[in-house]
């Protein structure tokens, strides 16, 4: 397996240790805090790894069909389960959540079509924004968190204004790149 993909499977690898991370910090109060600052810690390794697999896959000439479609995967896999997380918290709104749930398997839906007329759907750059704005948000949202824990709470709700807007913004990128990528669909099966 090529490097690339390899450190793509890192954030599908860490998807469940965040859910099971934050899950034991909303049990365990008297820890929350430590866990939420190594989960931001720990988040920003993994996202890194989104960077570098594209550059490395670019660099080194490691560009390939499976890669076209295990590094979106990848990043889906892991905003989904974040923002589950903080569904469940209530952190984040359940209808967003919704939204974004229903995009990303739609995505998935028409990578397979795409895969079954003999053309990979590549990442496209609505798509790499959409993901850098999910990245964005899920830091936000682990900031506000801690700056509440740690008693910042003007901080805090500040943030929470912030954090809502960024979750209406990520609901509207999502549904604005995947009509990008019905047109790009379209020309790939077209032609």
């Amino acid at each position: 397996m090529l490097l690339s993909n390899k450190l793509s499977l890192v954030r599908v690898f860490f998807a469940p240790i965040f859910f099971i991370a934050y899950s034991a910090a909303e049990r365990f109060s008297e820890y929350k805090m430590l866990i939420l600052i190594c989960l931001t810690a720990l988040l920003v390794f993994v996202e890194f790894t989104d960077f570098l697999d594209g550059y490395i896959a670019r660099k080194f000439n490691q560009v390939s069909d499976t890669g076209k479609l295990l590094d979106p995967f990848s990043d889906a896999f892991l905003h989904i389960n974040m923002f589950f997380c903080f569904t469940v918290t209530r952190t984040m709104p359940a209808f967003i959540f919704a939204l974004i749930f229903y995009r990303e398997f739609l995505m998935l839906f028409l990578r397979m079509l795409s895969i079954k007329k003999g053309a990979a759907v590549a990442a496209r750059m609505g798509g790499k924004l959409k993901t850098v704005l999910y990245i964005i948000t899920g830091f936000c949202a682990l900031i506000m968190e801690i700056a509440d824990g740690a008693g910042f709470i003007a901080a805090a709700l500040r943030l929470k204004t912030v954090l809502t807007i960024l979750f209406y913004l990520c609901a509207v990128a999502s549904y604005i790149s995947f009509a990008d990528y019905l047109i790009q669909f379209r020309k790939l099966t077209r032609g």
